[in-house]
């Protein structure tokens, strides 16, 4: 259909976005192209994921002639090397707005009560993760919409099956499951059949839920830059305060949670390291450019 009838405004990932070039008709359809626009572009930017979109720019050149590259991030720790990589080595203009956003995180080790005994025999656990199952049940039932992050898509297997057991409204969003299973889950709460969603990076940069109130993040979330794009998933609107809170499940783990937190803050964000040169990059663009032209000139390369 898009062979037929190319689009005004084409929407679609990196890996896709190379497929354009295979085809004699799309590939034509390229010519018109003035805008590519990359959202979360510090998602990119330092995996090999970035440097196939780079290279897959410059071959867009070759078929559109020069167009305006446009990045989108709320989290950048490295602006200008993000900005090297977007131009290509072009002069690329940053545009940093000091609009901030308002947000509360607090970190939390819940402390053990009688009443975990009795959780911990129903689900079979530790009596530390009985406290933090409860600690979690409390939140989703004070709040309107809760997305409640996990680091592994083990754990949100396990933490959903336990809060179903002690009767949570909760679903489980993670990129294992099938497309079907995942917009089930997405629809079912954003039409707020279920209070709370249970998720992992699949729903990082993802659906925009306006009524979502309160993120839960199980353990340590590593980065500060993961930190801040999971908070800011609640209030997700302007003037609204993005409200969070860390679960932590030992004293390592909170300690670790907590300087995170104070640096997410304080906008101290991880500075983003540019691959060079990835070779498993370089072979597989050697093998989509002859599939596109049919051979290729050594000195091109």
């Amino acid at each position: 259909m898009q062979s037929k009838k190319p689009p005004d405004l084409l929407i679609t990932t990196p890996e896709t976005f190379q497929i354009l070039f295979t085809g004699k008709n799309l590939r034509a359809s390229l010519k018109d192209v003035k805008w590519v626009i990359i959202d979360e572009i510090h998602e990119l930017a330092g995996d090999e994921r970035g440097a196939q979109l780079s290279v897959a720019l410059e071959r867009l050149v070759e078929i559109a002639g020069d167009f305006q590259r446009i990045g989108l991030s709320a989290t950048i720790g490295s602006p200008y090397e993000v900005a090297q990589f977007l131009g290509g080595g072009r002069n690329v203009k940053i545009i940093e707005t000091k609009m901030e956003k308002k947000m509360e995180i607090d970190v939390e080790m819940p402390e053990v009560k009688k009443e975990d005994e009795k959780i911990a025999r129903s689900v079979e656990c530790d009596l530390q993760s009985a406290a933090v199952l409860r600690r979690a049940m409390e939140i989703i039932d004070e709040h309107n919409a809760t997305l409640f992050f996990v680091n592994t898509r083990d754990s949100a297997e396990i933490l959903a099956s336990r809060l179903r057991e002690l009767g949570a409204s909760i679903e489980v969003h993670h990129g294992s499951l099938s497309k079907d299973a995942r917009i089930d889950a997405e629809e079912r709460f954003r039409n707020k059949e279920v209070k709370s969603l249970l998720c992992t990076s699949s729903l990082e940069l993802g659906i925009d839920v306006g009524h979502t109130d309160f993120v839960l993040q199980y353990t340590s979330p590593r980065q500060v830059v993961r930190l801040l794009q999971r908070i800011g998933r609640s209030g997700h609107s302007i003037g609204k305060v993005s409200q969070g809170l860390i679960l932590t499940i030992s004293p390592e783990d909170m300690a670790e949670a907590s300087v995170i937190a104070k640096r997410a803050m304080k906008g101290e964000l991880e500075e983003i390291k540019i691959r060079k040169n990835p070779l498993a990059v370089l072979a597989n663009q050697i093998i989509s450019i002859a599939m596109e032209y049919g051979k290729i000139d050594a000195g091109k390369m």
